[in-house]
């Protein structure tokens, strides 16, 4: 894979709209990691139509200023530019002829005219992601040092490259591929001297045995994107996304579907591929760590993240969204732990039919103009904020959860006293230092349960609540707010 998406790149060349290549426009399309994708056109597109008012009488309808596909061609490549929108046009004068138009665009694909973007019509995904490289460790490229006295430096040394194989796991329809690229080791002939380097960079592919469209594939890419964001605990850009299509594409004359097509949008995080990787001993897990191995840990990936889509969503979200009120955080947190809990198979209160019975018998005994407020009071037969906190706190390995937070019940009334405030109205605390204990521990204990859901072992998250930044931190702001009990 080449394209680099976190890098401003432009392109000239003549655009049209599906069906009419003889009616084609000039522009320069830009796609910039920041602002997503624009096409500035000489000239531009409508789809306003003239109307008969009455015999001799005429008046513009004004168009929908949106098209669902533009198609173009860059160079030699074919180009299909998805969710246009009309930002602004110019014109010197009455009518259709359009001096100057700019366009923002959805998604753009390179190497392929598209002409439905739901069309389920690519068989594979191929994603590069921040510190995938990191999380794949695997042991192929190896510096040797040598130490020879009778050499003029006392020593001589050597780096060597020893490709390794995929590794492969097939998960219902998918079957995911982690390889690694290689790029042949390259000299450098400066004035100052001679360069030379090798580089490595890991990928995952993802093959289906039924062809998906592009929003199901981009699904699928945020799967993967935030199993590596929770097991790095960072955000994990995506450095660069390419789509196979599959055999009816392929075959379709019309479309010149290239083997790989690559895909441009507009991404939530911008990546930095140049920046250091997360540290290894900051991460909850790579592959490197005892007791994890690729195929069980995908296979349950993909049902944990189903399982819990909500939670994940959530406290994954708050990895990728950079600043923003405390007290938001506080909420997406919370919410975060109770999506977790209601997820999993806890006993309410009471049995149901009890609970039924008692709120029928408490609804008679309330006059009828009182019922309905009374019937919203009693809501469902779900735990309290304090239960579901302290139910979560129960279900990791004890001697990491005392590692992370040494009085349970004590975090669990306080986040429910500050908590409901912010969510439902009130005096909101002040104190700053307590609102941010009640989020990072939060976070830290629906992390956690997540990790345990995923088979992490007991001996890495001991390790994570010393060497990880979150846990650690949260950690050490739940002894100071709740310390233990003696």
């Amino acid at each position: 894979m080449t394209e680099n998406l976190t890098v401003e790149q432009s392109w000239r060349g003549p655009f049209w709209l599906p069906g009419q290549p003889d009616r084609d426009q000039r522009g320069v399309l830009t796609y910039d990691p920041n602002n997503g994708i624009t096409l500035s056109l000489v000239g531009g597109f409508d789809d306003g139509r003239w109307a008969q008012l009455s015999p001799g009488e005429y008046a513009m309808r004004e168009g929908s200023g949106r098209f669902l596909v533009i198609h173009g061609r860059v160079g030699s490549k074919p180009v299909s530019l998805l969710d246009c929108r009309i930002m602004a046009s110019s014109s010197s004068g009455i009518g259709f002829e359009l001096d100057e138009q700019d366009v923002r665009v959805g998604r753009m694909l390179t190497g392929v005219f598209l002409d439905d973007p739901d069309a389920e019509a690519f068989s594979e995904l191929t994603i590069e992601l921040e510190n995938l490289t990191r999380w794949d460790h695997r042991e192929d490229v190896m510096s040797h040092i040598e130490y020879d006295p009778g050499h003029p430096r006392g020593e001589k040394w050597k780096v060597t490259v020893d490709p390794v194989a995929p590794l492969t796991v097939t998960v219902g329809d998918l079957t995911i591929e982690l390889g690694r690229r290689y790029v042949m080791p390259s000299g450098d002939m400066r004035r100052d001297g001679l360069e030379a380097s090798a580089f490595v960079a890991s990928y995952l592919t993802i093959m289906s045995s039924q062809p998906k469209s592009i929003s199901q594939w981009l699904e699928t890419e945020k799967q993967f994107q935030d199993l590596l964001t929770l097991a790095m605990d960072a955000p994990c850009a995506v450095l660069s996304e390419a789509l196979t299509p599959a055999e009816a594409l392929r075959n379709n004359e019309q479309a010149e579907a290239r083997d790989e097509i690559s895909l441009y949008m507009r991404h939530i995080n911008v990546g930095n591929p140049g920046a250091p990787s997360v540290e290894g001993r900051e991460a909850f897990f790579t592959l490197k760590t005892v007791g994890v191995d690729f195929h069980t840990l995908i296979t349950r990936w993909v049902s944990v993240n189903t399982s819990f889509r909500t939670a994940c969503d959530m406290i994954l979200g708050l990895r990728y969204v950079k600043g923003g009120y405390l007290q938001n955080h506080l909420i997406t947190a919370v919410a975060a732990a109770e999506a977790m809990h209601a997820a999993m198979d806890f006993d309410p209160p009471m049995p149901n039919s009890e609970f039924k019975a008692l709120k029928k018998s408490l609804l008679k005994a309330v006059p009828a103009d009182g019922r309905q407020w009374l019937r919203e009071k009693l809501g469902s037969n779900k735990c309290t904020l304090a239960r579901q906190l302290t139910d979560l706190a129960a279900i990791p390995n004890q001697e990491v959860m005392s590692s992370l937070l040494p009085n349970v019940k004590a975090w669990a009334e306080a986040t429910k006293n500050e908590r409901n405030p912010v969510a439902h109205g009130g005096d909101i605390s002040a104190d700053v230092r307590l609102l941010s204990a009640i989020t990072m521990v939060t976070t830290a204990v629906v992390l956690v349960n997540l990790l345990h859901q995923l088979g992490i072992p007991k001996e890495r998250l001991i390790f994570a609540a010393v060497d990880n930044p979150t846990l650690s931190r949260a950690a050490r702001l739940a002894r100071e707010q709740w310390p233990s009990v003696s």
